[in-house]
């Protein structure tokens, strides 16, 4: 994903989701990003932090390629697994055809199937995995729900 794609379609829907956070809530909100180059973290003309400045947005830092420390990636392996097994073992009456249409629809539905507590759970387990690399000297962690 470029820079340019970044700034104009996905952050935007971040800056959406955290105005009307801010409504329900007004208080600091944060954006997690993965300092992954889309996000503007290696650019001298950083689009996507001059819309993030623009909208007040402060974005975490965060050392690149450390998906033990991203909650998301606890998700995505959710999300993979049970697309996995809905593809393995369809529901009744259903088949996989092998089109992208399918595969996104079957995506969306376990997308939307994953529950705020799942997040949470990976989320309240930050800090005890932080400290699990601090003492690993940062090798990869093993756990069953990322």
């Amino acid at each position: 994903m470029t820079q340019e794609y970044y700034a104009l379609n996905v952050l935007p829907q971040y800056i959406k989701y955290i105005h009307e956070a801010r409504l329900q809530e007004p208080q600091s909100w944060l954006l997690q990003e993965d300092n992954d180059p889309s996000h503007g973290t290696r650019s001298i003309d950083n689009v996507a932090e001059s819309l993030r400045q623009a909208n007040w947005i402060a974005a975490i830092l965060h050392p690149a390629q450390s998906p033990d420390l991203n909650p998301i990636e606890g998700i995505w392996l959710v999300l993979k697994q049970r697309a996995k097994r809905r593809l393995q073992y369809p529901e009744s009456g259903q088949r996989w055809d092998g089109t992208k249409r399918q595969l996104k629809q079957i995506l969306q539905d376990v997308w939307a199937s994953i529950t705020m507590d799942e997040i949470r759970d990976r989320i309240v387990q930050m800090p005890e995995r932080c400290t699990q690399l601090s003492q690993n000297g940062g090798e990869k962690l093993r756990s069953e729900k990322w």
